[in-house]
C-alpha cells in the first residue's frame, strides 16, 4: 500500500448500487480531491422504432451515470471542502452537441444534462 498511488476503480454506470459502493471505497481509501464523470452510451435508429428497455439504459447511463456519483460523493467533499478544496467534472460527448444520422436517441438523452 502505497499512499501516492492513485486508486483506480470502476463500476457499471447503470447500476447506482455498484457507483456508491465504488465512491465509498475510494473515500475510505483517500479523500476524493477530483471527481470526473464520464459516462455515454448511444444507440443507434429511429426514435419511433426504438425500444422501451434500450431507452431506459441509455438514461439510466448518459444522465444516471454521472448524477449518481455527484450524488454519492457531494456530502462526503463538502465536508472537508473548508480544508481541501474539491472538484467535480462532468465530460460530456461532441454527439450531444452535432447530429448523426439514427444517433437521435443518444442527442434526446445527452441534452437533457
Amino acid at each position: 500500500f502505497i499512499m501516492n498511488t492513485p486508486l483506480f476503480t470502476g463500476a457499471d454506470a447503470s447500476n447506482g448500487q455498484a457507483i456508491s459502493m465504488a465512491i465509498k471505497e475510494s473515500f475510505e481509501w483517500k479523500p476524493i480531491d477530483i471527481l470526473i464523470c464520464c459516462a455515454g452510451v448511444a444507440s443507434s435508429g429511429r426514435m419511433g422504432d426504438a425500444k422501451v428497455d434500450v431507452l431506459e439504459m441509455v438514461n439510466r447511463v448518459n444522465l444516471m451515470g454521472c448524477v449518481l456519483p455527484i450524488h454519492t460523493a457531494l456530502p462526503m467533499m463538502k465536508g472537508r471542502s473548508l480544508t481541501n478544496p474539491s472538484s467535480i467534472v462532468i465530460i460530456s460527448s461532441l454527439a450531444s452537441l452535432v447530429s448523426y444520422k439514427l444517433c437521435n436517441i443518444f442527442k434526446m438523452l445527452a441534452q437533457l444534462l
